[in-house]
């Protein structure tokens, strides 16, 4: 009797999965196998679908499921179909290889100046479609260059997120981050990156800070460096341009510096960034900043200190300081001033920073020693000194006393109190052109009256006030040439002068002047004409008295030649001597000038602005 005896089924089933598609491989069970029935399906038996496949005359036969989705589980069916015999199934489930459609950056985390944190990588990522693939999470992989870490992160598929973080990380490494998306641990396949991860920024610390000079410390960073370098610049400067100054040596374990020939009172930023070689690049740290001023020092000495101005009763100051010698913050000014015959009554008043002038008013005329300082933070620094006048007043005008040829004016005994070095005489200098320094030898009308313009001249000879009030009467005297030393001679016509008072103090060779005031004589047009009889009357009492002076003035220029002949013995004193008693006090001054002038050298030229010292 002959039967047919059954074939083993179909095992031993290889399959190589893919995104879209199964490749089974299974060894041919007999020649006499027909074809092999394969049918595949979702897990829960929807989309099911089946083909026949002709065996090869081969020892291993494959078969392509194809049109698969990517990440999907299904149950798959092989079965060989004999001729009149009993065929089995060979089943097993198989899930497809999920896509990744997702892009991948790798960065450093960086923290704020004022943060704490740790050398960290941060994995940012795009989103898969669920649409191109199934899959229920991200899977990343983090690991050094030489694999001796390794950290896995994952996130679930439907995660709002789109990054992750690695945190502890050692700087100055090379790391590798793996992605993959993963359904039911089938694994897609990778997205790489490799991320340097650059030494961490040194923490500067500011230890010691002067006025020219800093000192900065920082800790010994992690991880594999070469070297540091260390720069600066000025913060506020136009021109911030780096200066580098150090770069110290690994070997020496260098984490402080001192900077010096810093400027005062200036705002530096330091700079500091560790270093080292990556494949033959040099790769520096993030940068860290510290921003320190400097110190205030001293102010210089306040510059162009004068006065502005002189004035009676006050003293109207000026100064200037650079800017660029302030080095700091200006917070006052002290001026100090003091009477220069007592110094010990010093006064000190204060200003603020912006000050570049003070006016001290209700001041008594005369000199005094000044002295302006400036004060910063740092202290007061030197002083800048002024010898000072103080002026009197101007005396009055009274208004309504004026002719073609006079002018009255009135002035008190007191412009000069006792603290300008105490009052000797007082006389009036007058001029068409007005002069800031007046020198103390003063030419006459005698010598000025012959020119266009005159210069300023003395009125009268210096004499004591018996009363607190004085009115003068300037050109009231008939002159002559060639008499007295000064002389109260007429003035010009319709001419506009200018009048000061001149007090001369019991110091030797020390005298102060008041304030000019203006005085205008009236036109020739205003005069009156007087009777003829009292002209003739005038005109012979003048020529009589001028016959006289002149026969006085002929004897005792006479006298004084014959008795002095030896140089250099002018001096006043003996001409009151040589003089008999009854004209010693009128001609005294008439007689030491007679005999200055006869030892003077006959070229000598009359030149006021070289021979009279003027008062700075």
């Amino acid at each position: 009797m002959l039967h047919n005896l059954r074939d083993y089924p179909v095992d031993k089933i290889r399959f190589y999965i893919h995104t879209d598609f199964i490749l089974l491989s299974y060894p041919i069970l007999s020649w006499s196998v027909e074809y092999y029935s394969l049918s595949w399906s979702l897990l829960d038996g929807h989309n099911k679908r089946q083909i026949q496949v002709k065996p090869k005359h081969e020892i291993q036969q494959e078969s392509y499921i194809s049109g698969l989705h990517p990440g999907t589980a299904y149950k798959v069916s092989v079965a060989a179909q004999f001729i009149d015999r009993i065929k089995d199934l060979f089943t097993l489930n198989i899930r497809t290889v999920p896509r990744i459609k997702s892009t991948m950056t790798v960065t450093e985390v960086v923290c704020a100046d004022d943060e704490e944190c740790v050398p960290s990588l941060k994995v940012e990522f795009t989103q898969t479609p669920k649409s191109v693939t199934q899959f229920d999470q991200y899977r990343f992989r983090l690991e050094d260059k030489d694999r001796l870490m390794m950290r896995t992160e994952s996130q679930p598929a439907e995660a709002p997120g789109s990054s992750v973080v690695f945190s502890g990380l050692e700087p100055g490494r090379f790391y590798q981050v793996t992605m993959w998306t993963v359904s039911h641990n089938i694994f897609s396949k990778p997205v790489q990156k490799l991320a340097y991860l650059r030494l961490w920024p040194l923490k500067l610390n500011v230890i010691n800070v002067g006025s020219s000079e800093v000192t900065l410390t920082w800790d010994k960073p992690e991880g594999n460096f070469n070297f540091f370098e260390v720069s600066y610049y000025q913060s506020d400067a136009a021109d911030s341009s780096i200066h580098n100054f150090t770069k110290p040596d690994l070997r020496t374990n260098q984490t402080r510096i001192t900077v010096n020939s810093l400027l005062p009172h200036t705002k530096y930023t330091f700079k500091a960034i560790v270093y080292e070689f990556v494949s033959n690049k040099l790769v520096g740290s993030k940068a860290s900043y510290q921003t320190v001023t400097t110190l205030e020092v001293l102010p210089s000495v306040p510059s162009d200190f004068r006065v502005l101005k002189e004035k009676s009763r006050m003293l109207d100051l000026t100064w200037q300081v650079d800017p660029a010698e302030i080095k700091g913050v200006l917070r006052r000014f002290l001026l100090e001033y003091a009477p220069t015959n007592d110094p010990e009554a010093k006064i000190t008043f204060e200003f603020p920073g912006d000050a570049r002038g003070a006016k001290v008013a209700g001041l008594v005329s005369g000199y005094y020693y000044c002295s302006v300082r400036a004060e910063t933070g740092a202290g007061v620094g030197p002083a800048a000194h002024l010898l000072a006048r103080v002026a009197l007043e101007a005396p009055q005008k009274l208004y309504g006393r004026t002719t073609t040829t006079t002018v009255t004016v009135s002035f008190r005994a007191d412009y000069s109190p006792p603290a300008a070095g105490g009052i000797a005489m007082y006389t009036l200098v007058l001029t068409e052109q007005p002069h800031k320094n007046i020198p103390s030898i003063l030419p006459s009308w005698f010598d000025v009256h012959a020119l266009d313009v005159w210069p300023p001249y003395q009125v009268m000879k210096p004499y004591h006030l018996n009363s607190s009030v004085i009115e003068f009467t300037i050109g009231s005297e008939v002159c002559e040439t060639g008499g007295l030393n000064y002389c109260n001679g007429p003035l010009k016509p319709g001419t506009k002068y200018y009048v000061k008072l001149r007090v001369i103090t019991a110091a030797t060779d020390n005298f102060h002047d008041s304030d000019y005031t203006i005085i205008r004589t009236d036109a020739e047009s205003n005069r009156i004409e007087s009777n003829p009889s009292n002209h003739t009357t005038i005109i012979i009492s003048t020529v009589s008295v001028t016959v006289l002076i002149l026969f006085f003035i002929v004897a005792i220029t006479i006298y004084c030649r014959i008795k002095y002949t030896k140089p250099g013995t002018h001096h006043l004193r003996t001409c009151e001597t040589a003089l008999p008693f009854y004209l010693n006090l009128l001609f005294r001054d008439q007689c030491a000038k007679e005999i200055a002038e006869a030892e003077r050298p006959y070229d000598e030229v009359y030149d006021h602005d070289h021979i009279y010292q003027e008062i700075n």
